[in-house]
């Protein structure tokens, strides 16, 4: 058993650039629309390219994610992440590995303004690459104490889009795994953090991913049972569960136990 992650920090307030061509149909902007079916896709198979991300202001980088992507088929050796305060002076790049799909690699947090991701490879890669989502920058992890989740299925959940990008207007739903997860032992820390998760996911509704206590990813919409209030003093929240809902679209649903659907 180990401590649940949550990955929330998007890249649409980034600036991205990127060394490779576009393919046209698939823009580089497909990485900042939230959505897992819609795809970046490069139009050119030139090694060591990269894509370049300028934050608004410094960000905390201490995880990136990856999903819906093909970094296996590129036959890349590994990716290099590299750092920068001025877009020019790039600190020593930290080689990961980030071909498994989902991926999810834990870094030494490092505050930078600017980001360089480059697949490496000493030729041409075997294909173009393409990524649907990125998220980086700091996880929530949830202590342990707090990992007693109650879990079960929910049906009639509904959604403004759907979880796979195809938008609508409202629909009733099949099933999802749920979880409620209680926040009322956190200390002062671990409530600020989650915090700013919600802070981070209300905001335009914006789903986000989720590993569960047996390692599982899952990309999640949300509900909230009661909503934060500031206080001052020795009451400082009234956040008593959230529940976060999977939905069935093309990815694998895993459920406690390592069943999958």
């Amino acid at each position: 058993m180990n401590n649940s992650v949550i990955c929330f920090e998007r890249i649409d307030d980034a600036i991205l650039t990127t060394s490779a061509i576009g393919d046209g149909l698939n823009p580089l902007s497909n990485l900042k629309d939230g959505r897992y079916a819609t795809q970046w896709k490069s139009g050119a198979t030139d090694a060591n390219q990269w894509i370049k991300f300028q934050f608004p202001v410094a960000r905390t980088i201490d995880y990136l994610f990856l999903a819906n992507h093909n970094l296996a088929a590129t036959g890349i050796s590994w990716l290099n992440l590299e750092f920068s305060n001025d877009g020019t002076t790039w600190a020593s790049p930290i080689a990961i590995s980030g071909t498994a799909d989902p991926s999810f690699v834990a870094l030494s947090a490092v505050t930078s303004l600017y980001l360089r991701v480059t697949f490496v490879k000493a030729s041409a890669l075997s294909v173009a690459p393409q990524i649907g989502m990125i998220f980086v920058g700091k996880q929530l992890q949830l202590p342990l104490y707090l990992n007693n989740p109650k879990r079960g299925l929910k049906s009639n959940i509904i959604r403004d889009e759907s979880l796979s990008g195809l938008p609508f207007r409202a629909v009733t739903s099949a099933e999802r795994q749920t979880w409620a997860i209680d926040y009322g032992a956190m200390k002062q820390i671990e409530i600020s953090e989650a915090f700013r998760w919600l802070r981070g996911i209300v905001v335009g509704l914006h789903p986000f991913w989720f590993k569960d206590m047996d390692d599982n990813w899952h990309f999640v919409g949300y509900d909230v049972d009661s909503a934060a209030s500031a206080g001052k003093g020795n009451v400082m929240f009234d956040l008593k569960s959230v529940r976060l809902s999977e939905e069935r679209v093309g990815i694998p649903m895993n459920l406690p136990g390592g069943f999958a659907v």
